[in-house]
């Protein structure tokens, strides 16, 4: 009996250890459009971009609805973007109506001079109480304890409305759309259907953006959102256990 119980002690163990070190899953930098049927009316081509650097972001802090400019490492990286969509005739460009959103709009779309309109449902996840909080102590929290911050579920609902109506009113066009982070993370993880990554893992880690440029270009083929190409990103699928 007593040999009965230190296998299965023994075991768990081993298990627990195998579950503890799943291999990370490889990056995936490229979308796989091979299901989608390319045959569908033409859409508008959405390139999906993020502000770049702010002090709150440097060190760390929950920005949200925070009204902050780029900094002097912002406004460089946004330069380096600009070179990076050099070319691609814009019609249009839509931006999240917070200040270090506008500005990057602005330096993006300087030399060729396309119209910016703001649309509040651009704008980052409300983080409720935590705005302007440390990050650190935001992720230490269950998401089920944060009752005041916005939940997936609303805000890729009012994202993905917002794109909706942008395709709809710009068929076959080119439309820059100036976001967050965390709306970019949204857009990917919905067109992915990714799961919950492990616990300890987080969502920066389960989808990097670049800081120095990166960029989403996505289409909507009949009632799919299809991503036909990423720049400067890695998602990482990790399986539920």
């Amino acid at each position: 009996m007593l040999r009965n119980w230190v296998y299965l002690i023994i075991f768990g163990f081993g298990a627990l250890l195998l579950s503890a070190s799943a291999p990370t899953p490889p990056c995936v930098q490229k979308p796989n459009n091979k299901h989608v049927n390319h045959l569908c009316a033409p859409s508008a081509t959405l390139y999906v971009v993020r502000h770049a650097e702010t002090d709150m972001n440097a060190d760390g802090f929950v920005r949200g609805y925070s009204d902050i400019p780029l900094n002097a490492n912002g406004r460089a990286q946004v330069m380096k973007l600009r070179q990076m969509i050099h070319g691609v005739p814009f019609a249009i460009c839509y931006s999240s109506d917070i200040v270090r959103v506008q500005e990057t709009a602005e330096i993006l779309t300087e030399e060729s001079g396309v119209l910016i309109l703001e649309d509040q449902r651009l704008r980052a996840r409300n983080p409720g109480s935590w705005e302007g909080k440390p990050v650190k102590e935001y992720k230490k929290v269950p998401d089920e304890m944060k009752r005041d911050v916005e939940t997936n579920w609303s805000l890729t609902g009012r994202v993905f409305a917002c794109f909706d109506e942008i395709v709809s009113e710009h068929p076959g066009k080119n439309v820059l759309i100036v976001t967050h982070g965390g709306v970019s993370r949204i857009v990917l993880a919905e067109v992915f259907d990714l799961q919950q990554p492990p616990e300890g893992v987080t969502v920066e880690q389960q989808i990097e953006i670049d800081e120095d440029g990166a960029y989403i270009k996505l289409i909507k083929c009949g009632e799919d959102w299809v991503i036909e190409d990423m720049v400067g990103i890695c998602v990482r699928p990790w399986k539920k256990r």
